[in-house]
């Protein structure tokens, strides 16, 4: 597998693991055939890419990254060329000297030292980090972030066709562990015709939540819908790092967004707020965190998955500075804004651009994070049931003592306690930007795997002898993975590298166990049935054949699991899914799906048309990336969020009988 070459390259400090599927909508889910591959999709959205391997380093990330965290910090303010002030960590601190010599090692970014016949040979020009080394540059500055404050400059264009350009302003804060507070402030100067703006604010402090902010707009409606009255939404009793209240810091740092991701090209050197820094692409679904990060309410232009996004990144912190969109211009994203009733947009139309104007890093706050939130929660605010304890108290709640990881990559315990009316105990570490949640039960009596991982997780060996249940991060879903044990069943979440974690798994004094195999189905109402099962078994059991995407075609994606349905006994459908082992916004970056005697569906938008499929009629929709056609008996539909017409053509040209 790669994530396995590039974790023996970059000696285990990340991986980037893939992540399935949006939140949707599960009792359709359930019962449609054609969405059988969402089945497992509550509560998350995944994401990621795979990476090349970086050229061999010594394995010195430990005992590196713990100097660094030693070191003292001190800071100088700097003035941009304009007159910005811009804080950042200088002289014998958490980025300097040890911090670069991490650096160094992780991505040989200074004096470009090489191993050669077993000595040390240093070249005289620093180099630049290669594409698959700029994850673990980002991800190695995620413990080292204390505190963050900085300001956004906007500018949002096509989010309709009589506001063609919106301006923004956003502040941000943050405080580790979890403390994060965003002002978006709507500059725009809209016609009479609508009212309102789209200013909205998220607070967050530990187990307090609040947005306030007009109602979202659905993705697909944006440019028709104005925005609307504010709203608030406020939490209490929200568990440590919860992904259904977030705590959007990929603006801060991209650990979710870039760490990880192997679809990073490296652009060169560039200077940005007179601050050196690395200026790098990657597609729009790979970094959609940076969007979520201050898209939190009202109403916003789509983002066209296949757009490609430049990221200046900060050359010591490895902070963002800038993200830009651009058009990739083509008749399929022609079609996707026409559909969208968006206005053309020319291949290298910008239509989205953020910029750091101020920051500070590492300094004490303004303002102290526990004046945000004045008074006590308002009277609609929803309690999630997570009460804080510790000790005997813990132990007293849920009636075990909770396990405790021997093993926590270096991060410090934070918050413990237990859900209201359940015997579960979670404990959680943190360090900067980095966490890790453990959710763990004597009494879970489900057939499935506990914790939030689906039918499409993936088996892996823990350190210790055992097994468990991986999936990957997501845009509010950490790197999740679910222990089956002999009377334990445990959860881990966490945004550390899948090889953390899965040390930090294995350093739990339980092992984990396979499940039983009745735990591989989900039932439904009408006696719909949904079973994981190997690729060669749903050709086996199906009363047509299977076809297989071919691997030498799908730029190193993995199989992540093929699911049957049936129905009454009868076989309804088979949906094959590929995901690449780091970041995928739509839950997949491939889905195969195949359903006999079935038509095609009439058609759901305007923006369909019909194409030569595999020498048949076909339908494509851009908007969906989704290509139809029904052959020898069979419906048949690909799903490829990052591809074009002309590339899934290509794929299933190359559809082969398994």
């Amino acid at each position: 597998m790669v994530c396995e070459h590039v974790q023996a390259a970059l000696s285990g400090r990340m991986d980037g693991e893939v992540s399935p599927m949006r939140p949707g909508d599960a009792e359709h889910a359930r019962t449609c055939p054609r969405c059988l591959a969402f089945a497992d999709r509550a509560a998350r959205v995944r994401q990621a890419v795979r990476f090349e391997v970086a050229e061999p380093v010594p394995d010195l990330v430990a005992p590196i990254m713990a100097r660094v965290r030693a070191e003292a910090r001190t800071v100088r303010s700097l003035t941009t060329p304009r007159g910005r002030r811009v804080r950042t960590v200088r002289g014998p601190s958490r980025w300097t000297n040890a911090g670069r010599v991490a650096v160094a090692v992780l991505a040989g970014a200074v004096a470009g030292a090489a191993i050669m016949s077993g000595g040390l040979v240093l070249r005289r020009e620093p180099r630049l980090a290669e594409a698959s080394e700029v994850p673990a540059l980002v991800f190695a500055s995620a413990p080292m972030v204390t505190s963050y404050s900085a300001g956004f400059d906007i500018t949002e264009r096509g989010w309709r066709p009589d506001v063609a350009v919106r301006t923004f302003r956003a502040d941000v804060e943050f405080q580790a562990p979890e403390a994060f507070r965003i002002e978006v402030r709507d500059l725009t100067a809209y016609p009479a015709s609508l009212a309102g703006r789209n200013h909205h604010s998220l607070r967050v402090l530990a187990d307090r939540w609040s947005l306030v902010g007009p109602q979202a707009c659905p993705a697909a409606a944006a440019p028709t819908c104005g925005p609307a009255p504010p709203v608030e939404r406020s939490i209490t009793g929200r568990a440590p790092f919860d992904a259904d209240a977030p705590m959007p810091t990929d603006g801060v740092l991209p650990v979710i967004a870039l760490a990880g991701s192997d679809r990073v090209t490296v652009l060169g050197p560039e200077r940005v707020l007179d601050r050196d820094a690395v200026r790098v692409r990657a597609p729009a679904e790979q970094v959609a965190p940076l969007f979520d990060f201050f898209q939190q309410a009202g109403s916003w232009r789509p983002q066209y998955p296949s757009d490609p996004v430049d990221v200046w990144l900060d050359r010591e912190a490895w902070l963002p500075l800038r993200f830009v969109v651009a058009s990739a211009g083509g008749a399929d994203r022609d079609a996707w804004t026409a559909a969208n009733g968006i206005a053309p947009e020319p291949a290298g139309t910008v239509v989205l651009r953020a910029e750091v104007t101020t920051f500070s890093l590492n300094e004490p706050l303004e303002e102290p994070p526990e004046s945000w939130f004045s008074g006590s929660a308002p009277a609609a605010a929803a309690d999630r049931g997570f009460v804080e304890a510790s000790g005997q108290a813990l132990t007293t709640t849920v009636g075990f003592s909770p396990l405790e990881p021997s093993h926590t990559a270096g991060l410090s315990a934070y918050r413990t306690g237990a859900f209201r009316g359940t015997r579960e105990a979670v404990l959680s570490y943190a360090t900067g930007l980095a966490w890790l949640r453990v959710h763990q039960t004597r009494t879970h009596r489900e057939p499935a795997l506990f914790g939030n991982v689906g039918l499409l997780a993936e088996r892996v060996a823990l350190p210790n002898g055992g097994v468990g249940f991986y999936e990957p991060a997501g845009t509010r879903a950490g790197r999740r993975l679910s222990v089956h044990a002999d009377g334990w069943d445990l959860f881990l979440e966490s945004n550390l590298p899948r090889a953390d974690l899965l040390r930090v798994a294995g350093s739990i004094p339980v092992t984990g166990l396979d499940p039983p195999p009745s735990w591989r189905t989900r039932t439904g109402p009408g006696g719909l049935r949904i079973e994981r099962v190997s690729l060669d078994e749903a050709s086996r059991r199906s009363a047509f054949t299977t076809l297989a995407l071919p691997r030498r075609s799908l730029d190193r994606l993995d199989l992540a699991g093929t699911l049957l349905s049936s129905s009454n006994g009868l076989i309804t459908g088979v949906t094959t899914v590929y995901r690449r082992p780091g970041f995928e916004a739509y839950g997949y970056a491939l889905r195969l799906h195949q359903a006999p005697g079935q038509p095609l569906p009439p058609p759901t938008g305007t923006d369909q048309v019909q194409v030569e499929v595999r020498r048949l009629m076909g339908r494509w929709s851009p908007t969906r990336h989704e290509l139809e056609w029904v052959e020898d008996g069979v419906y048949r539909s690909v799903a490829a969020p990052g591809l074009d017409l002309a590339a899934v053509l290509d794929l299933v040209a190359k559809l082969e009988p398994v």
